[in-house]
């Protein structure tokens, strides 16, 4: 009777394990897919992967990364309008690029998770405390 007992608490605890890594699983679903969506969204509105230089304090210079050997210069010169656009597209890549990084972390979480779930419903079903786990499809 104590060995049913205990059979039946390795089940609770597989059920509940299993039910937490389904729970974290959507909810990183759901914060990987509005982070690519703000990705998305800064890249529409234009990303200029570049580096601000101000040459005698007065005319922006977009120094962009080196391609093929060479570094491309960009004057934009003094006009406010010309320089508040090239530094909010600068800020654009640099918050795009940020957002790209966290997602990509939350991926490798994401496909860690996965993994512990997958083992741990194995490991159930060889046990005999079989847990019907439900399969997810991912949405990327």
């Amino acid at each position: 009777m104590a060995n049913q007992t205990t059979t039946e608490k390795q089940r609770a605890d597989v059920n509940a394990s299993l039910a937490a890594a389904a729970n974290r699983l959507d909810t990183l679903c759901v914060e990987i897919d509005g982070l690519e969506a703000a990705a998305q969204d800064l890249s529409q509105q234009g990303t200029t992967p570049a580096s601000a230089y101000w040459r005698k304090a007065k005319y922006l210079y977009l120094i962009h990364p080196t391609w093929q050997g060479t570094r491309k210069r960009e004057y934009i010169g003094s006009d406010p309008d010309n320089v508040a656009a090239a530094l909010a597209s600068i800020e654009r890549h640099t918050r795009r690029e940020e957002i790209t990084a966290q997602a990509k972390k939350l991926r490798l979480e994401l496909d860690q998770l996965e993994e512990t779930a997958a083992a741990l419903t194995d490991s159930a079903r060889i046990s005999g405390l079989y847990y019907h786990h439900q399969e997810r499809q991912r949405r990327w």
